[in-house]
């Protein structure tokens, strides 16, 4: 008799076992996912101040800021950049009626005039830091009588000078140096100087 009690007392503590075991759930770990660092590709923003309408709503990477067809002159910008995967800004500058080449200004500040009924006649823009060597920085303008002059970049002038012809729009773009750069149907580079 007291080898069945102790078969069962054995048992019952070994089914307890199994039991308190059987209740315990085992989650294997999940492997941790690698952190894919963030790709930031810049942007560039601007808006122009237009004759009539002064300040335009601001666009960027390659939209139209200005009008056309509707004989207005261009008379300031600001240009400014966003989400930046390494240091860096824009400098721009504009020729204005009167005034010539006006100080260079950078990263959201106005070139150009407002108020004084002056037009913008050419530009130019660098990028600097080290993102002027990753990136370049295309621009083109819609001159009166010319329509849109070729995309120019890195410091080159768009425009006109002594023909007295204003900016009506411009478009601005960066481009990842080796990439290809924006195409249009019109010869770049096309400049007039005095």
């Amino acid at each position: 008799e007291e080898s069945v009690e102790s078969s069962i007392e054995s048992i019952s503590e070994s089914s307890s076992v199994v039991e308190e075991s059987s209740s315990e759930v085992v989650v294997p770990e999940e492997p941790e996912e690698p952190e894919v660092p963030e790709v930031k590709i810049p942007s560039v923003n601007y808006q122009a101040h237009v004759q009539d309408y002064f300040w335009l709503a601001e666009v960027k990477d390659g939209k139209l800021s200005g009008t056309l067809g509707e004989a207005r002159r261009l008379e300031a910008i600001k240009v400014s950049l966003s989400n930046l995967p390494v240091q860096g800004g824009v400098e721009y500058q504009a020729h204005v009626q009167d005034y010539g080449w006006m100080d260079k200004v950078s990263n959201g500040e106005q070139a150009g005039t407002t108020k004084l009924e002056k037009r913008m006649e050419a530009i130019r823009m660098n990028l600097t830091g080290e993102l002027a060597t990753q990136y370049d920085i295309y621009y083109r303008v819609h001159v009166q009588n010319f329509g849109w002059l070729g995309w120019t970049k890195n410091g080159e002038t768009a425009g006109t000078s002594g023909y007295g012809y204003r900016l009506e729009a411009l478009e601005i773009r960066l481009v990842k140096k080796g990439d290809d750069y924006p195409s249009s149907n019109v010869p770049s580079n096309m400049v007039y100087a005095l």
